[in-house]
């Protein structure tokens, strides 16, 4: 997003107000929902390639990026529990606009 000059100043930011599966004690299914955002947000790039399309049409690649970045916000507030200090650093991170130095999760090979 830094090097694409894609505005996010203005990105719908969801407060997280819990979910039902918190509030039910069901961790497993909370961990699952935010792992099936991931696999979606994943698939979205995969499908879109916002950094493949930013040579051909910027604007479209921009609102891909925008959707991305609003989807991985949602994500990180939804792993406040669970991992505190990797979702602090991403909020931190989408609101500097900034990418990390290095990788916060390393690849699976």
């Amino acid at each position: 997003i830094v090097n694409y000059d894609v505005d996010i100043s203005n990105i719908k930011k969801n407060e997280y107000d819990g979910s039902p599966f918190i509030e039910s004690f069901d961790l497993k299914g909370e961990m699952d929902f935010i792992f099936d955002k991931v696999r979606n947000l994943d698939g979205f790039i995969q499908i879109n390639e916002p950094f493949k399309k930013i040579k051909i049409d910027i604007e479209e690649a921009k609102k891909d990026l925008r959707y991305a970045v609003e989807e991985l916000f949602n994500i990180a507030l939804r792993l406040q529990p669970f991992m505190p200090n990797t979702a602090k650093i991403n909020l931190e991170l989408i609101e500097q606009n900034k990418k990390p130095e290095q990788p916060l999760f390393l690849r699976k090979e």
